[in-house]
């Protein structure tokens, strides 16, 4: 759902500042949002007191997932097939979207964000952008998230499995649209929004076999919005410490100078401009970086500008 401050909307992880008991305001909710730009205590969300260690081993490449498709439609030359995948009890929802022609071409995985209440937080959130890829070649897979879309964050023992068992997820989701017939595997990207692309930072640094990613509005920490926007039941330091092997500023630097994306708002109340600089520093000097002159959700500019990068970076037709 949305929370309204006089005649804005607030959107993005804030909203979830409605799922739980809360006696501050809204107003000071954002208060708070802004003093961690440049005091991360504030929120309880400052930096570990040592540096995390990645392990890419625990996101390594795998066998595909079994599948199953529930329907497949074609129109205007492309097809999307509505699917899911993972082990019986544990599916996730999927789109895949490719080219009528059945012509080979490169993958791309989308991970959209969280916004409650709003329809296109979940898989649909780039289905008209897929399909606009796939008419200039691309192949597509669109995942469903599940943390925190569908459960809280709560605590440490709750929360570190439920992050590696999304991340999990998307590098099954990889697997999965790197055996496409369809699809040229040498050719791959990740594209995620908010939690999706910080999901999606762990799973490009632990496969080196991905050749880009866009990261649109992410935050440098789990804790950063978890700590911030949930109730959590671990102190903020213990929490941040134990999800620091997760953050994405943790999985940047294992991009090894392979090409990123990096998109971000000037009015982006959940994303100051410290945070973004940060993200950008991790990601180092193969990340191009914009910002763009709206909030949260991006705008159509932001879209323009990531077809184009993609479509440069995986060798695409031209757009019509």
């Amino acid at each position: 759902m949305r929370v309204a401050i006089g005649n804005q909307v607030m959107v993005g992880v804030a909203a979830a500042l409605c799922l739980v008991a809360c006696s501050a305001s809204v107003s000071d909710s954002v208060a708070t949002s802004s003093a961690a730009a440049t005091d991360p205590d504030a929120s309880g969300s400052g930096e570990p007191s040592a540096p995390a260690t990645p392990d890419p081993s625990r996101f390594a490449p795998a066998e595909p997932p079994a599948t199953a498709v529930r329907s497949s439609e074609t129109d205007h030359g492309v097809t999307v097939v509505d699917l899911s995948f993972g082990a019986e009890g544990d599916e996730t929802d999927a789109y895949l979207v490719k080219p009528a022609s059945g012509e080979p071409g490169p993958g791309i995985v989308f991970f959209h964000w969280v916004e409650y209440g709003n329809p296109t937080s979940n898989r649909t959130e780039f289905l008209e952008e897929a399909q606009d890829l796939a008419r200039q070649g691309a192949v597509s897979l669109l995942v469903d998230g599940r943390f925190p879309w569908k459960a809280t964050p709560t605590s440490i023992a709750h929360d570190v499995p439920a992050v590696e068992a999304d991340a999990l997820m998307l590098r099954h989701a990889v697997d999965l649209l790197a055996a496409q017939p369809e699809v040229d595997a040498d050719r791959m990207a990740l594209v995620g929004h908010d939690f999706g692309a910080m999901y999606s930072s762990i799973v490009f640094g632990a496969d080196p076999s991905l050749d880009g990613m866009v990261m649109m509005a992410p935050t440098a920490r789990w804790g950063d919005w978890f700590v911030r926007y949930w109730e959590i039941a671990d102190s903020a330091p213990d929490y941040q410490a134990a999800m620091a092997p997760l953050d994405p500023v943790t999985w940047l630097p294992e991009a090894d100078g392979r090409p990123m994306r990096l998109q971000f708002a000037s009015d982006d109340q959940y994303v100051p401009e410290a945070v973004a600089d940060e993200i950008a520093a991790a990601a180092g000097s193969s990340a191009e970086v914009t910002t763009y002159q709206t909030g949260h959700p991006l705008n159509d500019e932001a879209r323009a500008d990531r077809a184009a990068w993609l479509t440069e970076l995986l060798g695409l037709a031209p757009a019509d």
